[in-house]
């Protein structure tokens, strides 16, 4: 889920993809879903709510999840996550045991409500603010800190819950269309591919790591600051999983984004989630910055914004030097 907080007239950007179709096959109750009239009564019964009912979708991924912003005219609202099969049943037990275990100022938004006929996870609309992009950031170095503190705490919670993931899980999901085939596409970049992805999991290996959890995407778009309160939402990534990826996807947005500022902002994102976990250093964290560089790599492929080639070369150069 993205950018909650707000009316539902702004919780999604134009480039979040808003999406209005109702025909999805692999989501065949999405129409029931976005059927403001039949689940007006039901939706009412949960969060209360008078007046019309609106419903938006903020963010569809065609055959596996679907968000939607529910709101009554009164300003009760709501966000729906619709999935497929069984996976709203695993979620929702998921996001309770998140919400029951998780430390400090780190929240989740509650769970609700599960329909499971309609495969539809139900939400609080979370209070607060999204945090700025990562161009914004530079002059934020103390939302930065205050990200670094809360990520600790999220990763310190005693919530075994959720699937085992290793670096090759992550690439599996998160390396479309797959670093062969970039390999293929750009061959004159081949070499330093293999031997990043051949180094990256040779250390996995040899250094030792106690899987938590760990959110999988965690950046700005995957947070809101209420005050001393953050709250991580898009949850999706969530796994068991080694805390350095979510540490490293931060780092390598800071500095692909910001520069030499990055760099040093994002040094300072680390000393701030060392000092909260009680910890000296993180020995897993090169091998995933190399990872999220080499899928910072594939997405500037598939997307090809302007001079992806440039920033594509760069991020294949920085995670060369992490291992």
């Amino acid at each position: 889920m993205k950018r909650m907080g707000g009316s539902l007239g702004k919780a999604a950007r134009p480039q979040d993809g808003v999406v209005t179709a109702l025909h999805d096959p692999g989501l065949p109750r999405l129409a029931q879903a976005l059927d403001v009239a039949g689940l007006a009564p039901r939706l009412r019964a949960v969060v209360g709510g008078h007046g019309t009912l609106a419903a938006r979708v903020l963010k569809h991924a065609p055959g596996k999840r679907c968000v939607i912003g529910y709101e009554f005219a009164d300003g009760a609202r709501a966000i729906g996550k619709l999935y497929r099969k069984e996976r709203a049943r695993v979620r929702a037990a998921e996001l309770v045991a998140l919400g029951d275990g998780l430390p400090g100022a780190i929240r989740v938004p509650r769970v609700l409500a599960c329909w499971e006929d309609l495969g539809l996870v139900l939400q609080e609309w979370a209070p607060g603010a999204g945090v700025p992009d990562y161009e914004e950031l530079g002059d934020r170095s103390d939302l930065v800190l205050q990200l670094g503190a809360a990520l600790a705490d999220f990763h310190a919670a005693p919530v075994r819950m959720g699937r085992s993931a290793t670096l090759a899980t992550h690439v599996q999901r998160t390396c479309r269309p797959g670093i062969a085939t970039l390999a293929a596409a750009l061959p004159e970049l081949a070499t330093a591919l293999r031997d990043i992805e051949s180094a990256m999991y040779a250390r996995e290996r040899a250094i030792p790591s106690v899987p938590g959890p760990c959110h999988g995407d965690f950046g700005p778009r995957q947070v809101l600051v209420d005050g001393s309160t953050v709250y991580l939402v898009d949850l999706d990534g969530f796994c068991q999983g080694d805390p350095g990826l979510d540490v490293a996807s931060f780092r390598v947005g800071l500095a692909a984004h910001l520069g030499a500022a990055g760099a040093t902002l994002a040094d300072r994102f680390l000393a701030a989630y060392l000092a909260r976990r009680g910890l000296e250093a993180l020995p897993t964290l090169a091998h995933h910055e190399a990872f999220c560089e080499l899928r910072r790599a594939l997405s500037l492929w598939r997307k090809r914004p302007a001079g992806w080639e440039i920033d594509l070369r760069r991020a294949i150069e920085r995670g060369r030097s992490r291992v």
